[in-house]
């Protein structure tokens, strides 16, 4: 198949009206929604956004959300490729629109429902030219928030000490230990590992209370693993980026590492800036196989 992924003159306009109106809307999932269907899709709404197909049988999906500026965005790309992709009955892709945390994801969500892949392309700061960049394996860390506290007995004796157990975990296993009063953040790329730390902070909890007459509280406040690429997926988008380079791990991961706990998939990234729009709108139609 030959690819034609220079973007037109008409669908720049239409992504720079898409970005615009993205931007300037007080409910981008409305937005999104009637554009969809102004373009002759059927959108659907799951626990975590929207989504919209094309084709029938085993779908790629290309995702995008709108967690912070960037989103807006990377929506207006998705939305360009929709706008190209509609009505090729060839194709066998799912369009997912992603806002805010959606929850938590779980196979249970239809919007994997006959999915086979994922891919996602996230701003990164710091990166230059126009290329992507990639990661095989853990791309983003994984963190876990939690709160913890003491009542009765010699509460500040027992705090002191459990802070002598984090850093001492923490330095074990070779996570990031982040504190701000009671609550703790720890950074992992590897799962295994800040199980571990998980599994100190419990001993070292009980052995406080022992020493100390205290009653612990722990509470986790937002868990998100590691952002873990698939290798066959990664290889699928360095074939598609006309230049990619690759990236170490990045902090920090998002919901997606639940995502693709339930499917194969991967986030590449791109920079941001004049010109990354459209390069990621290249990037995309070439990697489902849409002519512009």
């Amino acid at each position: 198949m030959v690819y034609n992924v220079i973007m037109d003159k008409a669908s720049f306009e239409y992504l720079t009206e898409m970005r615009r109106t993205l931007n300037e809307s007080s409910d981008p999932k409305a937005a999104v929604v009637g554009e969809l269907k102004r373009l002759g899709y059927k959108p659907k709404l799951s626990e975590t956004g929207v989504y919209a197909d094309v084709g029938r049988g085993q779908k790629t999906m290309l995702s995008a959300d709108a967690c912070d500026i960037s989103g807006a965005e990377h929506m207006a790309v998705l939305l360009s490729v929709a706008r190209n992709a509609r009505g090729m009955k060839k194709l066998c892709v799912r369009f997912h629109f992603k806002f805010g945390d959606g929850g938590d994801v779980d196979g249970g969500d239809n919007v994997f429902d006959g999915v086979s892949d994922m891919y996602a392309v996230r701003t990164l700061c710091g990166m230059n030219g126009d290329g992507f960049g990639y990661c095989y394996g853990t791309a983003f860390a994984g963190s876990m928030t939690f709160a913890l506290s003491f009542v009765g007995g010699e509460i500040t004796s027992a705090s002191e000490y459990m802070q002598s157990v984090l850093n001492f975990s923490a330095e074990k296993y070779g996570v990031t230990l982040k504190v701000e009063g009671c609550e703790y953040t720890i950074v992992y790329y590897d799962s295994a590992k800040g199980e571990s730390v998980l599994m100190d902070i419990e001993r070292g909890a009980l052995e406080a209370d022992d020493l100390y007459r205290t009653e612990h509280d722990f509470a986790a406040i937002k868990v998100l693993p590691p952002i873990v690429n698939s290798a066959l997926c990664v290889d699928r988008a360095r074939a598609a980026a006309e230049y990619a380079v690759e990236l170490t791990p990045q902090e920090c991961s998002d919901e997606y590492a639940q995502y693709l706990a339930v499917l194969h998939g991967c986030i590449v990234c791109r920079r941001d800036g004049d010109g990354a729009a459209a390069s990621e709108y290249d990037f995309l139609v070439k990697l489902i196989g849409v002519t512009a």
